[in-house]
């Protein structure tokens, strides 16, 4: 038998289905009981600060169509993938920091994981160091004599 069967007692557009156990209520009933929401990775974990909005990708349990990612303590646009799976589009930070990432479903809240803004790594040289002329040295037998003095 299949798992939502709409009961012949129940008038169309019913919230019941029925099931190996009988009536049910479908999962996103408020009075059918979900499963603990579980944030167990984010990826990517780090962005550069600047670089535009991030893709994030959650994973965990427990997630339904109305699961939303609270990014820096902000609701941010989210997408249902799966049970197990949302991405978000988030905001990047303009300075280097560490932000709190969680889920919310309805009341339910997740763990929250963390989320690095670094700064941009440098070259030893940069551009404008690049640019300058080479400072003239010595030749090296000026050097030595002056060591020597």
């Amino acid at each position: 038998m299949c798992d939502r069967l709409v009961s012949i007692n129940e008038p169309p557009g019913s919230r019941v289905y029925t099931g190996e156990d009988g009536p049910n209520q479908i999962p996103d009933d408020p009075k059918h009981e979900l499963p603990p929401l579980v944030l167990s990775d984010i990826d990517p974990d780090a962005a550069v600060v600047g670089s535009g909005s991030v893709a994030l990708t959650v994973t965990g349990t427990g997630f339904t169509p109305n699961c939303v990612v609270v990014f820096d303590d902000a609701e941010v646009p989210t997408v249902f993938v799966s049970q197990t799976s949302l991405t978000a589009d988030c905001p990047v930070s303009d300075v280097a920091e560490i932000v709190d990432v969680e889920v919310t479903r309805g009341e339910d809240m997740s763990d929250v994981l963390t989320f690095e803004f670094t700064a941009v790594a440098r070259d030893s040289k940069t551009k404008r160091e690049q640019q300058r002329k080479p400072k003239k040295t010595e030749p090296a037998s000026k050097r030595t004599k002056k060591g020597k003095k």
